[in-house]
């Protein structure tokens, strides 16, 4: 049987992304400013793919390390996969991947865009709770009318998406 591709939010999150952060950490002994939880996990009370999205953050010019430390942590550079200013990075050691949590982790630096958005989706959606159960709904409807394929289900997904987005630039420019 397979997983759902959208569950219910789990207050084990955070404590997930925890044990992340620590196993980042030497990033930060090489230069990040931050690592951070994004994404819909980072949302208490949101329905969510049960992935952990995580961002480190860095200063400018400050790549080269923290690319040094990630890849003596494990992963590989997969670029920037279509989204400028967003590194991707894999885990590729299969022995670690098993003792940590299934995460997506990306680098950006300080003030860039993609960083930008997902620190403004995570903190709007946190401020307001009236939201997150509709867009936990719209996340449910999704998943469903998508099956197992999860192209099809970030497709369906993604005006909603953008309407919390476009929501949270509205209110940030009030």
């Amino acid at each position: 049987m397979t997983s759902p591709l959208v569950v219910d939010y789990d207050p084990a999150w955070r404590d997930r992304f925890e044990e992340l952060r620590t196993r980042l950490s030497p990033c930060l002994d090489a230069g990040a400013l931050a690592i951070e939880h994004v994404g819909s996990t980072a949302v208490p009370g949101l329905a969510s793919k049960p992935i952990i999205d995580a961002d480190i953050v860095t200063r400018p010019g400050g790549f080269d390390a923290v690319h040094a430390a990630l890849r003596a942590l494990g992963y590989e550079h997969r670029g920037d996969q279509g989204v400028p200013e967003r590194e991707v990075f894999k885990l590729i050691d299969r022995g670690l991947e098993a003792s940590l949590p299934k995460h997506h982790l990306y680098v950006c630096e300080e003030g860039s865009p993609p960083l930008r958005s997902h620190r403004m989706y995570r903190d709007f959606l946190r401020s307001r709770p009236d939201l997150v159960e509709a867009l936990s709904a719209d996340k449910r409807d999704a998943a469903e009318r998508a099956g197992q394929d999860r192209e099809i289900y970030m497709e369906l997904k993604a005006p909603a998406y953008a309407r919390i987005v476009a929501a949270a630039i509205l209110a940030a420019d009030e």
